[in-house]
This record gives C-alpha cells, structure tokens and sequence, in this order.
C-alpha cells in the first residue's frame, strides 16, 4: 500500500489532522445514535474503520486526529477522564493495528491475497478492536457510567461494534485510496456493468428488507436471515473489489438499520441475542465478500498481467521479426552480388587456378548464406510462423536431388556417398517437401562436414506399411568425428555444437539438428541421434507420408513447367524475350543484367517504381520487381501497373526480387498483384526457371 511519499508541511499536516478529527467526531455521532442498551455499547462504529484505514494509508503522523476526534465525541459522556482513556483506547486500538500489520509488511500488499486477508481479519479486526474494548469497558465500569457486572457484556459488544467498524469500512477505504491497483474485469463496458451493479444492489437490498422487515410473517422471515449473502456473493464475483465491498456495505448498513429499529423497544436479553445473530451474519457476509472479491481480484490481476506480458513478447516477437528481416536484407542484397557474379565468371574462368578461387568465393558465400537462413528459420519456429505446406511429389526424385548437391563435395574430400532406397518406398506421396528436403539437407551437410574419411550413407526403408499413411524412416550415417557422451544431452540445443572446438574447427551455426528435429515434430514425425566418438553418427528421421491418389500424380505431372531434358528447348523458345529490371541497387542490377543476357534475354533497368511505370508499356515481356526502393517501392508500382493494364486489358508478368526471405514477404508481394517471387541472392538456375515458367509457350 503506497504511502503518502511526499514530505507534508506542517501546514499540510495539521489540516490533514483537523479533517481526520472531523470526520471521526461527525461519524462517531452517528455512531452513537445507534446505542442498543442503556450502558452505551453501539452495534457499530464507524471510526474505528476511517482511522484504521487513514493510518495504513498515511502513516503515524495522523494519530493526534483520532486522539482529538475521539476526545470530542465521547465529551458528551460529561466526564473529562473517561473520554480522554476512551479516547486513548480508541487511539491505542488503530495504532495497535497499523503495528501489527506493519510487522507482516503489509502496507506494500495490500488484501492481495487470501493470506493477507486472513491476516487482516485476525490482526485489525479481532486483536486491535480488543485493545479499545477493554480500555473502554474498564473506564466506564471504574468511573461509574456503568455496572461492574456487566463488564463482559460491555466489553463484548464493544469489541463487536469496533470490530464491525473495522471490517465494514477499512477494506473500501484502502482499496478506494489505491484505486488505481484496482483490475476492473472485462466483463463488459462499464454502463453495461453500472447497470447490473445496480440491479445487484437492488436485489441485495430488498433480500434485506424481507429478512428484516416485517412486510412477510415471522416465521418465513426468520428463514431468509441469510438471504442478502446470495447478490452480495455475486457482486463479489462479477465486479471489482471496490464495488463489491460498496454492496456488502450497503447492505449491512440497511441490516443494521432494521435491526435497530426492530429491538428498540426488546429487552436486554433480546436486543443482546438480536445483535449476536446480526454480528454473526455480518461478520461471515463481509468476510466471505472480502476473500471471494480478492481471490477473483488476484485472478484477474494475473490474466491481466499474462495478457501484458503476452503482448510484451508479441511486441517483442515482432520487433525480433523486424530486425531479423532487416538483418536478412542487409545480407542477401550484397550476397546476391557475390553470388551473382562468381556464378557468371565461373565457365568464363581461364585457368583451373582462378576456376578454384572462384569456387572457393562461392563456397564461403554459400555457407553464409546458409547461416542466415537457419537464424531465420529458428526464428520463425521459435516465433510460431512456420507453416506446413503438404504438397504431392516424387520421393526418390527428391532424394537423387538431395544427395546430388554433396557428391562432388564428397568427392572432394574423398569420401563415398552412398544409397540405399528400399523397393517398397512410395513413389508419389504428400507432405511437406520443402522441409523434408531441408532436413535431409541439413543432415547429410554436418555428416560431410565432420568426416575426414570414410563414406556418409542416406537410407530411406518403410517402417509402417500402412495403406492410406505409411511412415517412412530416412537414416543418415557417417563414419567421422562423433559426439561425446557429455555432449549428447546438449546437440538439440540452438547454436550449440559438441564443443567449442568444433565451430572452429568446422564452422556453422549450431542450428542443423536443432531445426531439423523441430521440423521433423511439425511434420508429425520424430528424430532420434546415436553416436559415438571417434566411430561415427547415425541419425533417424521418421515421418508420416500419405499416398498420393491417382489424380494428385496426374494434377503434379500437367503442372511441371517442363520436363528434364528439355532446357535447351525450352530456351530456344524464350530466346530474346525483353525483360525490364526495376532494382536501385547498382550492383544487384547489373549483376541481374549479365543473368539475362547469359541466359538469351534483353534485359533494361528502371532504378525506381516511378522509372518502372513510365517504362512498362514499351513493350516488355516480363518485370523483375525490386520491392524495396526510394520514392515507389516495388509494391506501389505493380498495383499502378494492375490498374493501368485494366484498361488495357493487359497482363504483364511481374515476378518480386526482394532479400526479405520471410514467408510473409512472398504473401504481401502476391497480394500486391505479383505473379511470382525470388528470394535474394539469385541463383543462375533458379532465375532460368522462374522465366520458363512465365515466359515458355503453353
């Protein structure tokens, strides 16, 4: 509970100190005017509450304010020395209760929680109210105002009325005073919740009447004594603690009034009965309110607080996403050129010498390139982003392909690739082939990586001969370095790899198998790593595949843009096609250029949208569309292109060059109205294909 952390002036003091007396005289009056019996005992008493409340919340330096309220209230008794230590008492009692609490720290808690709560109820409402009660008690039976055998009776409906006092309004005041900790829960706009606290409070209201009033008979009222409980608990239960308090105060209050004018003209015996059943009720209801209201408060407050925090690390997720995009294009813009222009003088090279330095320019580039991809992809995994496109193709095509990247690599170091497919395997089957390829990619590149010597087999066998979702096992076994035993339990981890030595020795992100058995998961399979140190490694991937249907194989056969075998064909075909290259980077443009001309195409560049869109009509077969650019990105520019070419009833393909590699750029850049997209850098082969497929004859 925040205290008043400025310094007060003595001028601010005395002021906050005349106005806590006031207050506690003018309530006290009214306390008085609720006197039962003779001896001057209240059913309750407000001040106990206000100063209870005004000390947890201001601290100490208020208490001259209680002092000097209860002195002029209990004045009216018409002796000096029994106000001034029922005064004292009354002093005493608060003073008692901010100690106690104190002790527990509970100014900076606050009734958050049901311990705190507890701890209130014992401390506050039970133990302090008996300080004030037994200095009351004992000076009105020493003084005289009252018998000495009534002593106990005294002292137990004085230690009621302050403990009613205390438990009635202390909770509000506090929670009022730090209203701003307050979670309001979302149940609704707040003139929809207004109204039904209202209608709440009606209710609570009216239960009152009929179980205190005398508008049904005795006897069926006697039986609804309990039934305000029922809309308090439920206010407890839908609104904030504040309001639900402001019920449960009301409605005691009403309770009160009717009790009072009920046993007014009782006897003693009676009032006193009459006052430990409504004690009894009140005590349960409010305390009841307070845990309920808390326990639901402190639910809310940690929905809202995970509901913070997951938008701290949405927030947070999208900024990583951002940075990671930016680091992404930053990267493949220059990497496009490096990779661009080794691919071009590699069959120009004039000597195995330069033929080598060349390859080994590109190898590094590769590397990095694969580098970033990894980050990228963990980050999408870690990010939730990655989806699973389930498509119909050709399995052992996909592993022939698979294990010709690394065969001359292989070869290199002397190393002997080696197959072995089972004569059952599916042919054509469904799933995800993209990252299927990128597993098996990323574990035969760590089974070359780390073997010297020896042979890196790819085996793919069916495990599960089921008919409609056979699961088929891909293993990956090498003959290099292995893992250490130590090591085994940390190799999934990202960027972690057997050792600190083996990074350097061998290089890479350490995100290989980490990604690998992620996307392995994702596609409803598993992967399983067995090695040893010194003999080698074999690695398990397990997936479900689901047969393809007749017209899924027919659908995959018409849909291949063109067939192997025929690329000079197809290229004889296209030869001369003109190609607008819209790209405001100098480099990454000419680079692109030479890739036209080299493959059979004119090619000119636009540096910028604007450029792009007073050149398109100049005859062009198809734009190559940078996407980020000055004054017109690529995107504004193809949606100007779309609508120009509704008039003319034209279509123009235009495929993104963009280095954001994000799944998200390819979406944003279909809905712009591209027909196509190619991450950076550009591969000779991969632009060769993308312009057969848009440009080749159908």
């Amino acid at each position: 509970m925040p205290q008043s952390s400025h310094s007060w002036t003595r001028k601010q003091r005395f002021l906050a100190i005349g106005v806590l007396a006031g207050i506690y005289f003018l309530t006290g009056r009214a306390g008085l005017s609720l006197y039962i019996t003779e001896v001057g005992a209240t059913l309750v008493w407000p001040p106990t509450g206000i100063s209870i409340a005004a000390l947890l919340v201001f601290g100490l330096r208020l208490w001259p304010g209680i002092f000097a309220g209860a002195l002029l209230t209990n004045l009216a008794m018409g002796n000096p020395v029994t106000a001034t230590a029922v005064a004292a008492g009354n002093t005493a009692e608060a003073v008692t209760a901010y100690a106690l609490l104190r002790m527990l720290n509970y100014h900076q808690h606050p009734f958050n929680g049901v311990r705190p709560v507890l701890a209130f109820f014992v401390l506050a409402a039970m133990i302090a109210p008996a300080v004030s009660a037994t200095v009351g008690a004992a000076s009105l039976t020493l003084t005289g105002l009252a018998p000495q055998f009534m002593f106990p009776s005294l002292w137990r409906l004085w230690w009621a009325g302050d403990m009613m006092g205390a438990l009635l309004l202390t909770p509000l005041l506090v929670l009022l005073a730090n209203a701003r900790q307050e979670v309001i829960p979302a149940s609704g706009e707040w003139p929809q919740r207004l109204a039904e606290s209202s209608v709440m409070l009606f209710l609570g209201l009216m239960a009152v009447v009929l179980s205190h009033g005398d508008i049904l008979a005795p006897a069926i009222s006697s039986q609804l004594t309990y039934l305000p409980i029922i809309p308090v608990l439920w206010a407890a239960l839908r609104f904030s603690r504040i309001t639900a308090l402001s019920h449960s105060f009301a409605v005691a209050a009403l309770a009160i009034a009717l009790t009072i004018i009920a046993v007014r003209d009782a006897g003693r015996d009676s009032a006193n009965d009459a006052l430990l059943l409504l004690y009894i009720y009140l005590v349960v209801q409010n305390l009841v309110v307070l845990l309920v209201s808390t326990v639901v408060h402190e639910r809310n407050r940690m929905e809202q607080a995970l509901k913070q925090a997951r938008q701290q690390a949405e927030a947070a997720s999208a900024q990583k996403s951002q940075f990671l995009t930016n680091i992404s294009h930053e990267i493949r813009t220059p990497l496009n050129g490096i990779l661009g222009v080794t691919a071009l003088m590699l069959p120009s090279a004039s000597n195995d010498t330069q033929r080598d330095q060349l390859r080994i320019i590109q190898s590094s580039a590769d590397s990095l390139l694969s580098i970033l991809n990894d980050v990228l992809d963990h980050a999408r995994i870690e990010a939730g982003k990655l989806t699973i496109e389930k498509r119909t193709f050709f399995l052992p095509r996909l592993l022939r392909d698979v294990v010709g990247l690394f065969e001359s690599q292989a070869e290199a170091k002397g190393l002997r690739m080696v197959t072995s497919f089972q004569g059952d395997l599916p042919r054509y089957v469904v799933q995800d082939d993209i990252r299927l390829r990128q597993i098996l990619v990323n574990l035969i590149s760590n089974a070359v990586k780390f073997t010297r010597r020896g042979s890196v087999t790819l085996e793919a066998s069916l495990v599960d001969s089921d008919q409609h979702e056979p699961r088929v096992q891909f293993v990956v076994r090498d003959t290099g370095i292995g893992i250490p035993g130590a090591a085994m339990s940390h190799v999934f981890e990202a960027f972690t790899q057997a050792d600190s030595s083996t990074s350097r020795l061998f290089g890479g992100s350490g995100l290989g198998l980490t990604i690998s058995k992620q996307l392995a998961e994702r596609l409803g399979g598993s992967l399983e790593l067995v090695s040893l140190e010194g003999v080698g490694t074999e690695v398990g991937v397990t997936l479900p595949m689901r047969l393809a249907s007749q017209l899924q194989i027919e659908n995959l056969e018409r849909s291949a843009p063109f067939n192997e075998g025929e690329t000079g064909k197809t290229s004889a075909l296209i030869l001369n096609k003109h190609v607008l290259v819209v790209e405001d980077n100098d480099i990454n443009a000419q680079v692109t250029e030479q890739m036209l001309k080299k493959l059979g195409f004119k090619a000119t560049v636009a540096t910028d949208g604007e450029q792009a869109l007073a050149r398109w009509q100049q005859g062009f077969d198809l734009i190559l569309m940078d996407c980020n650019m000055p004054r017109m990105d690529g995107y504004q520019a193809t949606r100007e292109i779309r609508k120009l070419e509704r008039d003319a009833q034209a279509h123009i393909p235009i495929v993104a060059l963009t280095a954001n590699a994000m799944k998200e750029e390819r979406e944003k850049c279909l809905s712009a109205g591209m027909d196509d997209y190619l991450p950076k850098p550009i591969r000779l082969h991969q632009l060769e294909a993308t312009l057969k497929r848009h440009l080749a004859p159908t």
